[in-house]
């Protein structure tokens, strides 16, 4: 739980600094995906939000196959 605080509050830190695409990274680190996607839906660039979506969900399908929630994947 610790380090997840840490990672958010380096993402937070780096999101109010616009640099959102660093700050999305951070919150993948610490396994906050609702967060990372918030994050990433302030890009106003399509296809670099179109790649922060994609690397959100890939990131967030290996996590969950890496904790036995393989079922998650499904909803």
């Amino acid at each position: 739980m610790k380090d997840i605080n840490k990672y958010e509050a380096a993402a937070e830190l780096l999101e109010n600094v616009g640099l959102i695409e660093e700050a999305v990274h951070f919150y993948l680190n610490g396994n906050l995906f609702e967060r990372a996607k918030q994050c990433a839906s302030q890009v106003k660039n399509a296809e670099i939000n179109q790649r922060l979506i994609e690397l959100i969900n890939k990131v967030y399908k290996g996590h969950l196959k890496g904790t036995n929630q393989a079922e998650e994947m499904i909803n």
